[in-house]
This record gives structure tokens, sequence and C-alpha cells, in this order.
């Protein structure tokens, strides 16, 4: 019961990490946030490799599912780090996209915002995006929305790594461990092992073997004997029977010469 509800567990930890990381991945795209969109992309597979893991009780698949998701954590952390410009780290840089000058959708999509750009726009990269003055009257402002989807990603990625070892734990104890009465394999791959004892003393020996071999002939010469001598007596009778039936037709004509 305890590892259905483990299991159960981290397949919902799963939904619910492929739910929002695929929004999270769609916003990312509308950005042009690339190596946000590569990461997310990589944690989307190992969510299936965890989720199929879990669902046909694979412990590989959990165990790399489990690794991941320090990672995972671990790069979470660092969007926290850089949407709150922690020590060398600037939002406004190049890092996330990879050069192309793409910013959050956030910064100027968001709920009421309203981004002012500049009347004198003087690039020296027309393929670069514009990017507002200044936004105003937004909701939340872009980086508190980035912050909040990473600390959610962390929270599930911590409850993942949390059900993906009391997992782990369960299917690798049940491997070391064989079960010799009636117990329940908690596993469908896991198959009850009963011990087969094997008597010592019922193994016959040289001398025992031969002793064996008299006997049964002695046995054998004994029973031929009493089979013969009940072949015998069978005979008799019949001869005797034989004779009384002759003697029994030989009486009335003497009778009737009489």
């Amino acid at each position: 019961m305890g590892s259905c509800t483990r299991r159960h567990f981290m397949l919902s930890t799963c939904l619910l990490q492929m739910i929002t990381v695929i929004q999270r991945q769609v916003f990312d795209f509308l950005g042009y946030m690339w190596a946000p969109i590569l990461v997310n992309f990589f944690h989307i597979i190992f969510i299936i490799l965890g989720f199929y893991g879990a669902y046909h009780f694979r412990i590989k698949y959990i165990i790399t599912y489990l690794i991941w998701g320090f990672i995972w954590i671990g790069w979470n952390a660092f969007l926290i780090c850089f949407y709150l410009n922690v020590g060398l780290l600037d939002r406004d840089s190049d890092l996330l996209n990879l050069g192309t000058g793409s910013v959050s959708w956030f910064e100027v999509n968001g709920y009421g915002c309203k981004p002012t750009y500049p009347v004198n726009i003087t690039s020296n990269d027309p393929f670069r995006p514009i990017r507002p003055e200044h936004v105003d009257d937004c909701l939340l402002d872009y980086t508190i929305v980035e912050i909040i989807q990473s600390g959610v990603q962390c929270t599930l990625a911590l409850f993942g790594i949390l059900s993906a070892i009391l997992i782990s734990y369960i299917f690798l104890d049940e491997d070391d461990r064989f079960d010799f009465v009636n117990g329940d394999a908690k596993s469908p791959q896991h198959t009850v092992v009963h011990p087969m004892y094997v008597s010592y003393s019922s193994i016959p020996t040289s001398a025992s073997a031969s002793a064996t071999l008299l006997s049964n002939k002695h046995h054998n010469n004994h029973q031929e004997a009493l089979n013969n001598n009940n072949s015998n007596n069978s005979n008799n009778q019949q001869l005797q029977l034989h004779q009384q039936q002759q003697l029994h037709h030989q009486q009335p004509e003497n009778f009737n010469n009489w």
C-alpha cells in the first residue's frame, strides 16, 4: 500500500511538472529566450523518463530522473539569482538569449503593462529587438513573474526528488530481499522464491545400492515362486473338477446297465 501511494505521488508530481514546464516553454518561445528553451526541452525528456520509470517499475529511469532533479534545481536557482542581479549577474545582459537581445515576454506583455518606446531609434544591429525605455502599470514586474516560475519549479523538483528517493529505496530493498515463506512481492517483476531442501540421507551410496538390488532380486524371485505355485494349484483344481464331471456322467450309465 505504501509503495502504491509513493508511486502515485511521484506520478502526480511528474504530471504537475510537465504542465508547468510546457507553460513556461511556450512563454520562453514567445520571448525568444533560447537558453531556457533548451534547458526546458531536456527537462521535459527527463520528466517522461521519471514517469515511465515510476509507472513500469524501472529503477534506472527513476535514478536518472532523480539526478536530473538536482541539476534542475541548480538551474532555477541560477535564474532567481539572475533576475535579482545577485553578484556579477545582470538581467539586462544577453546571457539567457544567447546574444539575440531578446528579453522575457512578460516585460512588455504582462497584465496591465504599458511600455514606452524611444522616439529616436538608433541601433547598430537592425535584427536586435527594440526594448522599451520603461514599462508602467504592470500588475507584476516581469522579474517577479520569472522568479515565481523558478520557485515553483524548485518546489516541484524537491517533491519529485523526495518521491524518487522513497521509491528507489523500496525497489532496491525488494531486489536485495527474498521471501521464503508466503511473501507478497510489491513489484510485478519480482517472483517469490521458495527454497528446495535436499535430504542427503536419501541419496544412495554404493553399498546401499547393492543391498537394494539384492533385495529387489530376492523379492522378484519370491514373487515368481508364488505365481508358479498359484498356477499349479489352479491346474490341479481344474483337473479334479474335470474328473468329477466324468464320474458324474459314468454313474447314470452304470445304473442303466444294472
